[in-house]
């Protein structure tokens, strides 16, 4: 494998190429019936979420083939874990020939370096089926925090991972993650409702 480059998204680069991309990279979970709601947004939509939310795409590429994407964007959160604004990481796709390569982990680690110094706090979600993002999220530092119904038809884990240290101990966090986990299972359907704090 050529050296990776890591760079935010040029202009000359569309977002219907980062949607084809993120489309190829989830391939696996339709085939599962999973369904992220980030893989139903045209290439508009897509922008705007970056664009209005002041966030900023980033491409990994090998020579001048486009491999992989990551999109982060800012937003305010209101949970037990975070009172304040955080980065959320999205629009997450990896080719599947390049899976398995650490490109994501080089795509995220560019990404924390960049914002390490304002922000205390990077968060992501993901379908609680999907163990393999699970683990790589685990692998870079993030604690499961939340656990929701999604609009998506399956149930979804929130994690974050505190850029300036923790300020909860993980018996503490899994014990929160557990007890949503619970609440949500027992009064929430996938597909039927919003995400509902606790």
């Amino acid at each position: 494998m050529s050296e990776i480059r890591v760079i935010e998204k040029p202009a000359n680069v569309s977002y219907e190429t980062i949607r084809d991309i993120i489309h190829k990279a989830h391939q696996v979970h339709f085939d599962k019936g999973i369904v992220m709601k980030i893989t139903t947004l045209s290439a508009k939509e897509l922008e705007e979420r970056v664009t209005k939310n002041n966030g900023k795409c980033y491409i990994a590429m090998e020579n001048e083939r486009i491999i992989g994407t990551l999109s982060y964007i800012k937003k305010y959160i209101n949970h037990w874990y975070k009172h304040g604004n955080v980065i959320e990481l999205t629009m997450i796709g990896i080719l599947p020939d390049y899976q398995g390569k650490h490109i994501f982990s080089k795509l995220y680690e560019k990404l924390e370096e960049m914002l390490a110094k304002d922000y205390d706090m990077i968060c992501c979600d993901t379908a609680i089926n999907n163990i393999h993002a699970q683990l790589l999220y685990e692998k870079l530092g993030f604690v499961y925090v939340d656990f929701f119904a999604s609009p998506s038809k399956h149930y979804s884990v929130e994690m974050v991972k505190w850029l300036k240290g923790n300020p909860y101990s993980k018996r503490y966090c899994d014990f929160r993650y557990k007890l949503k986990q619970l609440y949500t299972v027992m009064r929430f359907k996938p597909g039927k409702t919003k995400r509902f704090g606790i």
